[in-house]
């Protein structure tokens, strides 16, 4: 498929919106991320690194059963490719909040205007209790961004397509088996 300059000019202005919430988000994700590994993780980091590690194949015989299960299965993926340490689960809490801000605009816009959606996305990526967050390795984030997910995929189920709709109830449970 060709696009035409014309045609990018127009998908550009189109979501310009969205390509700047995705760059300041981005932004602070990634500072956020520097400085929190520089701090450290938090203490129930580690909790949700073992239980990723089990899940990965590379216990240490120790697993905490009253963790959610999910985010430490994402967790594993990255584990199972080599990249074992704590400051991978740091990244995709990180990743959870930069998903949950994308995708919170895409559900704010399709019922109000995108400078709407576009402060309601940076709202929630720059919120104190978000950026306190953030980065730190805990659950909380994803379990709230994947809620967000099955909340978007549910009205685009009820609106555009059904096959969303059949997506929205994994995605809730795994918003659920998060935390």
């Amino acid at each position: 498929m060709h696009v035409s300059k014309p045609q990018m000019k127009a998908m550009v202005k189109d979501n310009a919106y969205l390509i700047a919430l995705v760059l300041i988000v981005l932004s602070v994700v990634i500072i956020k991320f520097i400085s929190q590994a520089e701090i450290g993780p938090g203490w129930d980091t580690y909790s949700f690194s073992i239980n990723a590690l089990e899940y990965a194949g590379k216990g240490t015989g120790y697993y905490e059963y009253d963790r959610g299960p999910f985010f430490p299965f994402v967790v594993s993926m990255f584990y199972r490719a080599g990249l074992v340490s704590e400051k991978t689960t740091m990244f995709v809490d990180a990743m959870f909040l930069f998903m949950g801000s994308v995708v919170l605009y895409k559900l704010v816009a399709i019922k109000c205007p995108k400078t709407v959606a576009f402060l309601s996305g940076l709202i929630y990526a720059t919120a104190d209790i978000m950026v306190l967050w953030c980065a730190v390795g805990y659950a909380d984030i994803a379990s709230v961004s994947l809620s967000i997910l099955a909340i978007y995929l549910f009205i685009r189920g009820m609106e555009d397509n059904p096959r969303f709709f059949l997506l929205s109830w994994p995605v809730a449970m795994c918003a659920f088996l998060s935390r």
